[in-house]
């Protein structure tokens, strides 16, 4: 929670910095999280695989592919292999349970 409220007042106090006269309270900021779920849900065990591709017994390489060979699907099956390795399929629940237990904390 103590993390969770650092984040705030950093956001707040970089807003202020750049010239944006909006602000987050903590109900606001709490409200945002809540609404995030589903997209973290949806997003995480792609966002982590990749994250993930650089180490480990399930790295992948992905050198030469460029964003046009992703769109084509070139790079489906080494991504597909990064999502149903060993190391996502045990850190995606545990990433999840604390993304809500931090939303949790809140109430």
């Amino acid at each position: 929670k103590e993390l969770s409220l650092h984040y705030l007042h950093v956001l707040n106090d970089t807003l202020q910095q750049l010239g944006c006269p909006e602000r987050f309270t903590v109900e606001e900021f709490k409200e945002d999280l809540k609404r995030m779920v589903p997209w973290f849900v949806a997003v995480s065990p792609f966002a982590f695989a990749l994250v993930a591709a650089g180490a480990g017994e399930d790295a992948q390489d992905f050198s030469g592919l460029t964003s046009e060979d992703f769109i084509a699907g070139k790079g489906n099956h080494l991504v597909r292999k990064l999502c149903q390795g060993k190391t996502i399929s045990h850190r995606i629940p545990n990433y999840v349970r604390q993304y809500l237990a931090l939303i949790k904390s809140f109430e």
